[in-house]
Formats: C-alpha cells, structure tokens, sequence
C-alpha cells in the first residue's frame, strides 16, 4: 500500500512559464497560425498572450490570469472582444458556453500599444585611449500605436515624427511607429503609396501569400532615419539636433471571397486602438478607449460636413439680421406728446 500511494503521487513534468498550460494545466492550447477555431459543447481552449476574439453568435466566456511577480490576479468575462495587458505576462481560458452545437470562435493575436519612457546618467569616453571623457543626463521616449482592423478595403495615412538631440549635458531621443493587423480575410491587394524615403513599412502575410492576394495582414509603419548624423557627433562630443517627420500611406483592395471556411467573425469595417491595460474589455470598453485615445484627425467627409454646417449657419444668421432690418423700417414712428414711457 505505501509503494502504491508512492506510484501515484509523481513530480509533474516541467511546464515553462509562458506557455498557458502553466495557468491552466492539460488545457487544450491554440496554437500559432490558428484563428478560426471549433470548441465543443463546454469546451475549453487556451492561450497565451493578447488577442482579439468573436464568435459565431455562440455565446463564450474568457478567463484570464495575469502574471506579475508575486501578485497574480484572475479575471472572467462573459463574451469580450479583447484582451489586453499592460507588460504583463498573460494566459487565458476561452470557454465555449452552449451545450449543444458547440462554438466557432474568430482569435487573432494583436500586441497593445505600447508606451515607454526612460532617463539617467551617461558617462562616456571621447577617445579610444579612455583619457578624455564627458557625463551627461539622457532621457528616451518610444510610443507604438496598434490598431486592429477588420476593413476589407481602404487607406492609411499616418504622420510619425522623431527626433535625437544631442548638448554636452543632456541627450534627448524620441521615435514612435504604428502596427496595424487586419483580420478580414477577404483577398485583397495591398499597395505602399509612400513617397518619404526616410518612411517604411512591413508587411505580413498569412499562409504564403504576398501583398497582392493577401488575406490576413498586419503592417508596421516606422520611420527609417537612424540620425546617423547625430550619433556621429555624439561619440566625439560634439553638439546636434534634428528632428524627422513625414507621412506613410498605403492602401488595400478587396479583389475576392475570402477562402471557404474561413469567413471573418467580427463585426466588419471597423479600425479599434488597441490601449494597454491588464483587463478583458468589452466591445464598448475598446470603443470608448478608440475614441478617448484616438486622435488621427479629420477624415475628408468629415470635414465637409463641419463646413456645410459653418454655411448653413452663416446663412441662417444673415437671413435673420435681414428680417430684423426689413421689420425695423417698416414699423411705424412714435408720436411725440406728453407723458413718460419707453419705445418697446
């Protein structure tokens, strides 16, 4: 009996901290390149990471554990379109609530925006023989905007600006770029419009395809200049400055059905910011973090719109001045005579 109690109590095999399994073991794991994904009735799958996720009017439920040092805290929604972490290691459990048909669920793997910021002290060398020297304090700021998308067709049009400054007291660097990943799966071509040499951008592509018979994609948009200028003038301790900026622009076109069997879940022709935060959000709460941390500027039609209205009004105002004229001369004059009063 001891040796049989022995048999039965063995050391479970090692399980690396990144993958679910170590959240959620003997989970069944969603595995890279998978997106659109069969749960049985009550099933359950697992994964980890950050990912946008929909279904096919199946009702589903999402647990996540977020791993942070010593503190890890659990969360559970009931159908939510994405979850989000903020430099935390996550794993969830995607549970498929109805208990006949089972669920098919759309999952996409989007990383959130990104926000970074550092500053210290420097002490560098002038010369290879480590005679002559300065210090200095420096201060780094990088910001990544991600967006997902599921337009089937449209444009782009982002304005990244960076610059690296360099004084003998105090280095200043800042660069940002924007990633978007495109969940609709119908074909389409993609083309890259920028004309600014210093503005590029990746693309990839799902299951072998290139831009011009894309289905999947997800860009990344950066700006190229290295400020190789400016390194150049550090390293002898020499003072610089310059700031980079211009526009990238690209464009896709639906030219086909997407592929059987793989038609998008999520609502279509929608473009969410994806913000960084350690939470499972609601359709709603992205909506609302698109609009409050979303600042593109004014589309064309938009526009438009802004100055019909500033017409329309102009003429309303006009109009009435008009009237009020017109009414003034056509009232008749006061009588004079004795008494006290007021003209109305």
């Amino acid at each position: 009996m001891f040796f049989k109690d022995l048999s039965l109590k063995r050391v479970p095999s090692f399980i690396d901290r990144y993958e679910p399994e170590y959240s959620f073991p003997n989970c069944s794991k969603i595995n890279y390149g998978e997106r659109i994904i069969k749960v049985d009735p009550l099933g359950e799958k697992c994964i980890a990471g950050t990912f946008f996720i929909a279904s096919d009017n199946t009702e589903y439920e999402v647990t996540a554990k977020y791993l942070k040092d010593n503190e890890n805290t659990t969360q559970t929604v009931k159908n939510p379109l994405a979850i989000s972490s903020n430099e935390t290691l996550v794993h969830s459990l995607i549970k498929c609530l109805d208990k006949t048909k089972g669920c098919k669920l759309h999952v996409v793997r989007v990383s959130p925006s990104e926000f970074f910021y550092q500053e210290g002290n420097v002490t560098q060398y002038l010369d290879p023989n480590r005679t002559k020297q300065i210090s200095y304090t420096y201060d780094h700021q990088y910001k990544t905007m991600s967006y997902f998308s599921t337009e089937s067709s449209g444009s782009k049009k982002v304005y990244l600006k960076s610059h690296s400054k360099f004084s003998k007291s105090h280095y200043s660097y800042s660069y940002e770029n924007v990633k978007i990943v495109n969940a609709d799966n119908s074909v389409k071509k993609i083309t890259n419009t920028t004309t600014n040499v210093n503005m590029s951008i990746i693309f990839h592509t799902a299951n072998g395809r290139t831009r011009l018979n894309a289905t999947y994609f997800d860009a990344q948009l950066y700006n190229d200049d290295e400020f190789p200028d400016i390194r150049d003038a550090r390293e002898v301790g020499k003072e610089a400055g310059r700031e980079s900026e211009g526009e990238i622009t690209f464009k896709f076109e639906k030219i086909g059905d997407p592929p059987e069997g793989e038609e998008m879940l999520f609502e279509k022709e929608k473009l969410y910011l994806f913000n960084p935060e350690n939470k499972i959000k609601t359709k709603k709460e992205v909506e609302k973090d698109t609009q409050k941390y979303d600042n593109p500027g004014l589309k064309g039609y938009q526009i438009a719109l802004i100055v019909i209205a500033v017409v329309v009004v102009i003429v309303i105002i006009v109009v009435v001045v008009i009237l009020l004229l017109k009414k003034g001369k056509e009232s008749p004059k006061s009588n004079s005579g004795s008494g006290s009063g007021e003209n109305a």
